[in-house]
Formats: C-alpha cells, sequence, structure tokens
C-alpha cells in the first residue's frame, strides 16, 4: 500500500523530494524509545522465500526486488537487492558512502516476539529499527527519480507488542 499510494502521489503533485516521517520500533539499543532517526538505507524483510528459520531473502535466493537492465525499452537502470540506498552523506556533506549506516528495516509485519528480532537480525545484522512502509515507498521515489529521506520516531523496542510501553507521542515529537 505505501508504494502504490507513493506513485499515486509522485504522479499526481510531483514533488521534488519525500520525507516520509512516523514511527518505528528499535532494534537493538542505538536508539532510544522516544527519540528520532534519520536513516541512510532501508532493507527489506518478508519477500524471499521460506518462512521462520529457513526463510531466505529475494537477494539470498538469486532475485532483485527490481531489476530493469532485463528491460528493453529501459533508458535507466535500476537494480535493487534487499536494501535501498537513501541520502548518504559523507563529512563535509558530500554525497557518498558512510561507514557508519543507519539501517531501517522494512517488515511486512512487525515483530511480535525477540524471536522474531532474531531472525531478521540474521538476515539484516546492521538493522537498528524496524517499519512496515520504508521500503515501499522508498522504491517508488527510486522509479520515479524522487530523492527520499525517512525520518523515524522511536516508539517501541521491535518485539514488545504492549503498547502499554510504547511511547508513540513522544517519538512523535
Amino acid at each position: 500500500a505505501a508504494a502504490a499510494r507513493t506513485s499515486q502521489l509522485i504522479s499526481r503533485w510531483n514533488p521534488a523530494r519525500i520525507v516520509l516521517t512516523g514511527i518505528a520500533g528499535a532494534i537493538g539499543d542505538q536508539l532510544p524509545i522516544g527519540s528520532a532517526s534519520s536513516f541512510d538505507e532501508v532493507a527489506c524483510f518478508g519477500i524471499g522465500v521460506g518462512g521462520g528459520e529457513h526463510f531466505e531473502t529475494a537477494s539470498a535466493a538469486g532475485w532483485a526486488q527490481w531489476g530493469s537492465d532485463d528491460a528493453a525499452d529501459s533508458e535507466d537502470v535500476l537494480n535493487v537487492g534487499d536494501v535501498l540506498a537513501l541520502n548518504r552523506r559523507r563529512s563535509g556533506g558530500d554525497v557518498g558512502y558512510v561507514s557508519d549506516t543507519q539501517q531501517l528495516l522494512t517488515c511486512c509485519a512487525a515483530s511480535a516476539t525477540s524471536k522474531d528480532v532474531e531472525l531478521k537480525r540474521s538476515c539484516f545484522p546492521t538493522a537498528i529499527a524496524e517499519d512496515m512502509e520504508g521500503f515501499g515507498a522508498a522504491m517508488a521515489c527510486a522509479l520515479a527519480g524522487v530523492p527520499f529521506q525517512i525520518v523515524r520516531g522511536i516508539s517501541n523496542v521491535a518485539g514488545d507488542r504492549s503498547k502499554d510501553r510504547w511511547m508513540v507521542h513522544e517519538a512523535l515529537e
């Protein structure tokens, strides 16, 4: 839904840039609950083969999330695996790779337990937060050539479904 709606809105409004905001669950202890973070890349978990401990990401199974170089009528080549780079910057503001990349993990279903988080972390060990929309919206922007950024307030610990411990208001502030 996030990808489809983002594509629809890009087509309608032709924005110069898109910023996705909302909440996410922290993976690990890098991001405190109630804080906010911008991400350098977004990864996709849940699209692939198998389930549980037998799950393989699309890239691990030998497929791309998107591969336009195979299209005969494509002038632009965009190949996307399980990870999509967003706005990477070096110190001084130059666009490029940063070694301390902040990776957001987009999941079809949010983690319900710490075991779910461990499984996702086994595929994406550098992920520091999880959401459910980022990768789809980022893909729509990449296909349209629209610069895209994700900023998420950290409302909870991924895998903790007890909403009485979540800090949604603080995360959104």
